[in-house]
């Protein structure tokens, strides 16, 4: 398991910890913490005191987008090996192998908070459905459902 620990304004610190343990030691100050306020301690990570840091959910829009990717491309790919086109096999091969994974990331810039995001189990990269599937997807630009966005 992991967590974060925020620092202060722009500082995070990863740390990992074992099921059921938080990712600082609790100071007291706030061994209740209101819904609105996390707790706080000592980071297991530094040492140095912060606050628990809860990573946001994955943006509704980029989960949305995804599942109607892999709704449409699942379909395409079954109709396809329903009509014995010749590539079907290897193409739900390599969706299946190109299978999207949800993790936090620490964003590049300094200071950014860490994110969920979607990514490739195969390729890693940004986001997801990743080129290898875009690529391939371009081959059954016809079925009905395409959507732009999923260009390679």
């Amino acid at each position: 398991m992991s967590g974060f620990v925020q620092h202060g304004p722009g500082e995070f610190c990863p740390v990992m910890t074992r099921p059921g343990e938080l990712p600082i030691e609790p100071d007291g100050t706030n061994p209740t913490p209101a819904p609105d306020w996390p707790a706080s301690g000592d980071c297991r990570n530094c040492g140095r005191w912060g606050v628990i840091y809860e990573t946001p959910p994955l943006d509704p829009a980029q989960a949305d987008l995804a599942e109607r990717f892999a709704r449409w491309f699942g379909g395409s790919l079954a109709w396809d090996l329903g009509v014995r086109e010749p590539y079907a096999p290897l193409h739900k091969d390599l969706f299946d192998l190109h299978a999207r994974v949800e993790v936090v990331v620490l964003a590049g810039n300094a200071g950014a908070a860490p994110v969920t995001a979607q990514q490739c189990r195969e390729c890693g990269g940004d986001g997801w459905p990743c080129k290898t599937l875009r690529v391939m997807a371009e081959w059954h630009k016809g079925v009905p459902g395409w959507d732009e966005r999923w260009s390679a």
